[in-house]
């Protein structure tokens, strides 16, 4: 599903690339047809159930203390529950991976998420 099926981000095994997973999301109907693809908003209803908590990758650590300190977890679970682990900042690579895709097509695709951007609280890249 290459824009350019010619030469762009062409591989030597014949894999799809990432380009080829965004162009079947934006183009290919990935995203109406596959559930594992869908919003947040749509899959999971954050405006109609009363979700106690969402979490975020970014503030993980963070949001787990909160909630051990505050569920009442017995010292075994709080061992286990969400052991503590350092997350790097993926800002560098993830602009590198996007900016190898034509910006219409992420127009395209940032449209369709746009309302999981702001129900999580995220800005529109700077970089889109």
């Amino acid at each position: 599903m290459r824009q350019d099926p010619g030469e762009r981000n062409k591989t030597d095994d014949g894999a799809a690339t990432f380009e080829d997973f965004i162009n079947f999301l934006v183009y290919g109907n990935g995203l109406a047809a596959d559930a594992h693809w869908r919003t947040y908003t749509k899959q999971c209803y954050p405006c109609v159930h009363s979700y106690d908590y969402i979490l975020k990758l970014e503030t993980v650590d963070d949001d787990v203390r909160y909630l051990k300190e505050n569920r009442n977890l017995s010292e075994e679970h709080k061992a286990i529950f969400f052991p503590p682990q350092k997350y790097k900042s993926q800002s560098e690579l993830v602009k590198k991976t996007f900016s190898k895709i034509p910006r219409e097509t992420l127009s395209k695709l940032y449209e369709f998420y746009k309302v999981d951007f702001h129900n999580s609280g995220y800005e529109k890249p700077k970089w889109l």
